[in-house]
């Protein structure tokens, strides 16, 4: 059967609704979530500054290939995940149970981003109520100048501009704050009028500011002069591409920019795609995002002003459209609309992180939805502005150092997890039970391999940092302690699911806390039972299989050495072609032959011997011949 051939109704789609067939709704529902995630902040801010960072083109192209061999594989995994577990990325670890904490520290960096994006799209819109006020520059950015004809005035850099107004310190000038704090605030409440009801109101608030930014993107197209863009693609170091930085900046990018290792596409895979193709969706979202980041990147080359010097900073697209309207045939109109593009961008991610946030919460604690999302919302206001009092030097560590460090630790934390300690063979049989087809063995190598690379990375990272730290003491330890904290919340909470297990010793609780709790599995109750029937069927390290050299009779049972695993073999023998009938008996409690042969003759009357428990057995009443033999399934 083909790796990825994606079916209509498949066996998850028929349990949950024997009406279901038409799967055009589901299809439509995945494509527009896929497309406007693709454009959230980290596509056209956080990609134009590392492209302008790294090299230009040449990040783009490791991007590209990092995003398809690394990335694409990454989000079918996440997606399958989500549909077979369907409550999002705690419950997950119902999966392995010793690594529940993962779950709630993934949320943690999902809102933690969530909650630095804020603070960006909260002086995104302050600069554009105050350029809306009076023409540009502002009249708190402006310099007289001495010419010939007398004075001239001339506007500040963007940079400068910026720390002097909005970014001016609490002490020196509180009106600023208050500003910006009144916008979070406000975006705030907002975000959780959007998450009020899940996942309704979060589709359709993606949908209308996925809809304003694809035409504000097509008003600056048609508005701009595209002859720059030629530079980009002519004006490549290709030597670039040799140097171990930019690989790792494009991975930690593609991470970001495809909402990887946050618990968005878990929860999303049980919600918003559990009725699509996951492959296809993956492939969609993987593609589009790299579309997207293309033409972001496009987009904002071509209105840089090649003369002046690049900024890199975290600002960087601020700063660009900034300095960008202070020229004197800037149209006002068209800046505006950039304006407005970067906050619906950001509220597009903001939202995409804060929604497995209150899913994930509101599923755990059995809290209503509306609840979380109001004590969310609240809690990144309070978080927002605290950050914005600790000033740009904090989201600059969170977002270049402690944020991807995260991503790759959890990952790999993840992977092992799943392929390590579950099993790959009993996740490789739980993904194709819920995709309705093979999984192909490279997949599950790359997975499995993963963990290491993304091991040494964090090691080669981490050692780099601490040879080249140049910034103030205090945010390098802020930096140590979020990572410590995180790393002894997973701990704390596989303590508690140990001391909480059943057994006699330590070593025993901490088996028993690496394996599966009764709970793992669909939730839907007719899946359920279909899984577990799937699962008896490939779980049996052992079984009974056919080896006769001789004409046996067709009347031949064999029984495994548990009663509640009886198999009888189908295949055809290969003398006289008789075929063995096939008897399945799950959870059978007796274990009395007696008993055991009395039912199997009510369940099946043409069965008239029972064989069980040993090696090598003669049929007692037909054939009398050694027709069967134990061996590996």
């Amino acid at each position: 059967m083909n790796q990825f051939h994606c079916t209509t109704n498949n066996a998850q789609d028929t349990a949950r609704d024997p009406n279901y067939g038409d799967e055009r709704p589901a299809v439509v529902r995945s494509i527009l979530c896929s497309v406007c995630v693709a454009v959230g902040l980290a596509t056209t801010a956080r990609l134009p500054r590392e492209v302008a960072a790294h090299g230009g083109a040449a990040f783009m192209v490791a991007y590209t290939l990092l995003s398809i061999a690394f990335t694409l594989p990454l989000v079918f995994l996440e997606l399958a995940l989500g549909k077979f577990s369907e409550q999002g990325a705690i419950k997950l670890w119902r999966s392995v149970p010793l690594l529940k904490g993962l779950g709630y520290v993934k949320l943690f960096a999902s809102f933690l981003v969530a909650v630095y994006y804020m603070v960006y799209v909260g002086l995104v819109c302050a600069l554009l109520i105050w350029t809306a006020k009076g023409p540009v520059p502002l009249a708190e950015c402006r310099e007289l100048h001495r010419a010939l004809d007398g004075y001239q005035v001339v506007g500040t850099p963007g940079q400068k501009c910026i720390y002097e107004t909005f970014l001016k310190p609490v002490v020196d000038d509180p009106m600023w704050y208050g500003i910006v704090a009144a916008i979070v605030f406000t975006l705030w409440l907002l975000v959780s009028l959007c998450l009020i009801r899940l996942p309704q109101t979060f589709l359709m608030s993606l949908y209308v500011f996925g809809s304003a930014i694809l035409v504000l993107s097509m008003t600056i197209v048609i508005m701009d002069d595209l002859k720059s863009v030629k530079m980009f693609f002519f004006d490549v170091n290709w030597e670039l591409l040799t140097a171990k930085e930019l690989w790792y900046a494009a991975f930690v990018q593609s991470l970001f920019s495809m909402h990887l290792g946050f618990g968005y596409h878990v929860t999303t895979g049980g919600t918003v795609y559990n009725k699509s193709c996951l492959f296809r969706s993956a492939l969609w979202f993987t593609l589009w995002n790299i579309l997207c980041g293309w033409l972001s990147v496009l987009l904002w080359h071509s209105i840089e002003d090649t003369k002046k010097p690049k900024d890199t900073s975290i600002l960087m697209t601020l700063i660009l459209i900034y300095d960008s309207s202070l020229s004197k045939d800037a149209s006002a109109v068209k800046f505006s609309f950039a304006y407005t593009l970067l906050i619906c961008s950001g509220f597009i991610s903001v939202l995409s992180l804060t929604y497995p946030v209150v899913w994930c919460i509101s599923l755990e604690d059995c809290y209503h939805k509306r609840s979380v999302g109001w004590l969310v919302s609240i809690t990144g206001i309070f978080c927002s502005l605290s950050i914005f009092v600790l000033g740009l030097d904090v989201i600059v560590l969170l977002d270049s150092f402690v944020i991807p460090i995260y991503l790759l630790t959890f990952m790999a934390l993840e992977l092992f997890g799943l392929f390590y300690i579950y099993g790959f063979k009993y996740m490789k049989h739980d993904l194709e039970f819920i995709l309705n087809h093979k999984i192909n063995y490279f997949l599950i190598f790359l997975w499995m391999i993963m963990p290491i690379a993304l091991s040494g990375m964090i090691c080669w990272q981490i050692w780099k940092h601490f040879n080249d730290w140049s910034g103030s003491s205090w945010t390098f330890w802020l930096m140590i302690g979020m990572f410590i904290f995180s790393l002894l919340h997973i701990t704390i909470w596989a303590v508690w699911v140990i001391t909480h297990k059943e057994g006699y010793g330590i070593m025993q609780k901490l088996i028993s806390a690496c394996k599966s709790s009764r709970k793992w599995g669909p939730v839907e109750f007719k899946l359920r039972y279909k899984w577990l029937h799937y699962k008896s069927t490939k779980k049996r390290s052992k079984a009974w299989k056919l080896d006769c050299k001789e004409p046996m009779c067709s009347n031949c049972i064999v029984a495994s050495n548990k009663p509640s695993d009886l198999y009888l073999d189908s295949d055809k023998h290969s003398t006289n072609n008789s075929i063995q009938k096939i008897l399945w008996v799950t959870e059978y409690e007796t274990a009395k032959p007696s008993n055991l042969t009395t039912d199997l003759h009510a369940m099946e009357p043409n069965i008239s011997c029972l064989v069980r428990h040993s090696r090598k057995t003669k049929c007692s009443k037909h054939c009398g011949h050694v027709c069967w033999k134990e061996s590996g399934f």
